[in-house]
């Protein structure tokens, strides 16, 4: 029974003692028994006789010490459900952990971005004071500001007009260039006027690209509304 239990041990066991194994080795001892008996021979007969008890004797050992039973797999099974629960539970908390993070970064990034926009609009407010105080070039800013929008600012094409004028009022030559471009976008005879008209102002105040402009637009109105215009910006003055 050792010898047996010590072969069962070995590597070569499971090859041997394999069920499809034991399955051929029992048709064939069976094959065999057959034949002896059919030429009546003793002695194979015998050897076959063995043969087949050894297969039986083999395949009962096989099923007491060799095949796995049910029993044997819960310890495994067991452990490989543990281990998955671990890699369940590091993916489940890798996910929470980059959510939470990327919420981090996202409530980082609009705080950041909220600072910024209020210091934004406090230069905003900076820049309107200094506007209110006469300063052309605040004036034609928040004139843009106005015109674009911002932070915490709407867009407002009327206030920003209005800012613009007042910086071109006081010879701003930059806000004087913006009105004539900006009138020139119009399609009736009015706008055209105007873009001829502020055009010519910043001409007058020797914008470097307004006097090829002026001439440009203002040679597309009638004679008379170019006299009137010339007549108007020659007894244009800044205000101080």
């Amino acid at each position: 029974m050792e010898f047996i239990k010590n072969f069962l041990n070995t590597k070569a066991a499971p090859i041997l003692i394999n069920p499809s194994v034991l399955l051929v080795l029992i048709v064939m001892a069976m094959l065999l028994f057959a034949w002896a008996i059919k030429r009546d021979k003793n002695i194979l007969l015998t050897v076959a006789l063995w043969f087949f008890l050894v297969e039986i004797i083999v395949g009962i050992l096989y099923s007491i010490y060799w095949a796995p039973r049910p029993a044997d797999k819960i310890p495994a099974m067991q452990a490989e459900i543990v281990e998955l629960k671990t890699v369940l539970n590091k993916e489940v908390q890798a996910k929470i952990a980059y959510e939470a993070i990327n919420k981090l970064k996202k409530t980082q990034a609009e705080l950041q971005q909220s600072s910024a926009a209020e210091k934004e609009f406090e230069q905003f407010l900076g820049m309107i004071g200094e506007a209110n105080a006469g300063d052309p070039t605040k004036q034609y800013a928040a004139g843009l500001r106005y015109m674009s929008g911002g932070a915490h600012l709407k867009k407002n094409t009327e206030q920003a007009l209005i800012w613009i004028k007042r910086a071109g009022s006081r010879g701003y030559k930059d806000a004087l260039y913006y009105l004539g471009r900006y009138y020139q976008s119009g399609k009736d005879l009015d706008s055209q006027k105007y873009s001829c008209y502020w055009m010519s102002l910043a001409a007058s105040q020797r914008h470097e690209k307004a006097t090829v402009e002026a001439q440009r637009l203002c040679a597309a109105l009638p004679k008379n509304a170019q006299e009137a215009i010339r007549s108007n910006v020659a007894e244009w003055k800044p205000i101080k």
